[in-house]
């Protein structure tokens, strides 16, 4: 078996030849060409739904609005529902059934400030992203 490494100067690649060896690990298909689903809410309150998976909540307001996350909303383990504020109303996450882990709170911290809701396990989240200090 003959094998050749060369470096490539003019491009900074190394080339190799008559080398094998299994392939490694793939990721999931799919791509970030597709848009991801736009969920308008303009209210005070808001519930999530199963619908919502996958989905970017946007939460608009002058008004603090109250997000709710229902037991038995159907999540799996790594699925997620984004969240961006877009108004002036603060955005508090709640569970009712469910239980959401965040730090340092649940609550978004500002006018466009954006989170994402992650699935756990059965009826519990972790929130992250650009949320309030107190």
């Amino acid at each position: 078996m003959s094998v050749s490494i060369t470096l490539d100067l003019a491009t900074d690649r190394i080339i190799t030849s008559g080398v094998s060896g299994p392939a490694g690990p793939t990721g999931a298909t799919g791509d970030w060409s597709t848009a991801q689903t736009i969920n308008a809410q303009t209210g005070t309150t808001y519930t999530l739904v199963a619908g919502d998976v996958g989905e970017l909540v946007t939460l608009t307001n002058a008004a603090a609005i109250a997000l709710t996350v229902p037991a038995g909303l159907g999540l799996t383990s790594g699925q997620r529902i984004d969240l961006a504020q877009l108004g002036a109303g603060q955005v508090t996450v709640s569970g009712s059934g469910a239980t959401v882990n965040s730090t340092p709170t649940a609550k978004l911290r500002t006018q466009y400030s954006a989170a994402t809701l992650i699935c756990t396990a059965t009826n519990v989240y972790l929130l992250v992203g650009d949320l309030a200090a107190s």
